[in-house]
């Protein structure tokens, strides 16, 4: 994945340096260098567009490349330690001030500090700065970057190499960039690095071209490449009863950065037949032996205390499947290949009295309405041998409620927001007791306030 024109340029730029006293320190490092990383291939991989076979496409493939080398800065700009710092401002003021020789044993010193601590630090971990690790959502492999390339042993090194650039050392630049090289090489192969995605081995990758540290390029190549197979390995673990098409643009993804980093193989691709059948076969009501799909309905009621009207949420019909072996349960409408925001329901509306009482009694102020609409929502949730959970959770549910100004009619149209943000739209567990055998199974709650019955029935499937 290293070019042989960004390797060349890097030994080019810290010859001339070391050459040329009155060179730029940066010129140590080579900033410019970045990784290769193949757009073109990526752009081919198959992918949905829609309900339709595609191509990843070029867009997708730079956006994909992005993501994978966004952040990091680049390791040419570390500053050093607090100490390390200090010293070389020592240094500075001495050159500044003429003091040419003891600005030479200075940086000698310093040098020499830095190699004993690198002794004592072997094997420790040995960051300025640490980036916070981000877990991934919903199970699909993690491949940005989380590490920091600020590694102290790394950038003491390249500072004092290029405080005695400009001292006119070049025998001390060079040990000290050796040393810098070093300090990257034991940095990486130190367990508790915490490199561990494809972006954070783009990162250390890139900073060792930035080096031009050809041992640690080598190793950095290859581990980018395993991983991504290992990540393109996991993405396509897919579950054929539950699957959807969350799993397979997960998949594609993938796939993109291994064919990026090139470490694509050609089996890779047949894995896109079995999973386009799978989707295939769910949105036909195809699956295979074990796995069941339901139909699930809910009704939800209020009675307004003052007027005695009802208020009804419904919810449904909408489907789910389950996979009780893997304990796996999906409810994404149509696998998540039709763009609608979820399984439809219907918010009823109501009126009710706002009564306020008083010294003299009761006063009545008029009528609160509340008015709904069309919804939609989301199934959730999870399935053993003798339950199946389901949460019907919306992110469109809306009510309008038209009250008085009175405090009372006010503390009703709340009280409604209220019972539509908890009940509503964030969803509340409901648990069936049901069998493998079973074809359909209910739940129920009443009292003089309201109600809740919920419904689930087996659909008919067709082995594949």
């Amino acid at each position: 994945m290293r070019s042989a024109a960004v390797g060349t340029l890097a030994l080019v730029s810290v010859v001339a340096a070391l050459a040329a006293p009155q060179a730029h320190a940066s010129a140590l490092c080579n900033s410019s260098a970045t990784v290769d990383l193949n757009i073109g291939a990526a752009a081919g991989v198959p992918a949905m567009k829609g309900d339709s076979l595609s191509t990843f496409g070029a867009d997708r493939a730079k956006q994909q490349a992005a993501m994978l080398t966004a952040g990091g800065g680049s390791i040419c700009q570390s500053k050093p330690s607090a100490a390390t710092g200090r010293a070389l401002a020592k240094v500075d003021a001495l050159l500044k001030s003429g003091k040419r020789a003891q600005a030479d044993a200075l940086l000698k010193q310093t040098l020499a500090q830095l190699e004993n601590d690198a002794k004592k630090e072997k094997g420790r971990r040995a960051f300025v700065e640490r980036a916070p690790r981000v877990e991934a959502a919903g199970g699909c492999p993690d491949q940005s970057a989380h590490v920091s390339m600020k590694i102290k042993g790394v950038s003491d090194n390249l500072a004092v190499a290029q405080k005695a650039l400009e001292a006119k050392d070049n025998q001390l630049a060079e040990q000290a960039m050796g040393n810098a090289r070093a300090a990257l090489k034991a940095w990486v192969q130190s367990p508790d690095n915490g490199v561990s995605t494809v972006g954070d081995w783009l990162r250390v990758l890139k900073g060792a071209e930035q080096l031009d540290a050809g041992q640690v390029i080598t190793y950095a190549n290859g581990r980018v490449r395993g991983q991504a197979n290992a990540d393109v390995a996991k993405a396509a673990q897919f579950d054929k009863c539950t699957v959807k098409k969350g799993d397979f643009d997960c998949w594609v993804k993938t796939i993109a950065t291994a064919q990026l980093v090139g470490s694509f193989q050609e089996e890779q691709l047949k894995t896109a037949q079995d999973f386009g059948k799978a989707i295939e076969d769910r949105l036909k009501h195809v699956a295979p032996n074990g796995c069941e799909e339901w139909t699930f309905t809910m009704t939800g009621t209020t009675v307004m205390k003052n007027s005695g009207d009802v208020w009804t949420v419904k919810w449904g019909p909408g489907k789910f499947r389950v996979n009780r072996e893997a304990g796996l349960l999906d409810g994404s409408y149509q696998a998540g290949y039709v763009p609608d925001g979820g399984w439809p329901g219907i918010i009823g509306s109501a009126t009710d009295s706002c009564i306020e009482t008083t010294d003299a009694g009761q006063i009545n102020r008029g009528p609160a309405t509340i008015t709904g609409g069309a919804f939609h929502y989301k199934i959730d949730g999870t399935v053993d041998d003798s339950q199946i959970q389901v949460t019907a959770s919306s992110d469109d549910a809306n009510v309008t409620v038209t009250a008085p100004p009175d405090l009372g009619c006010q503390v009703l149209a709340g009280l409604a927001q209220l019972f539509l943000t908890g009940f509503v739209r964030s969803g509340i567990p409901v648990v069936f007791d049901v069998t493998r055998t079973q074809e359909q199974a209910t739940f129920g709650y009443s009292d003089e306030t309201g109600s809740l019955e919920a419904q689930i029935k087996r659909s008919l499937l067709v082995q594949p």
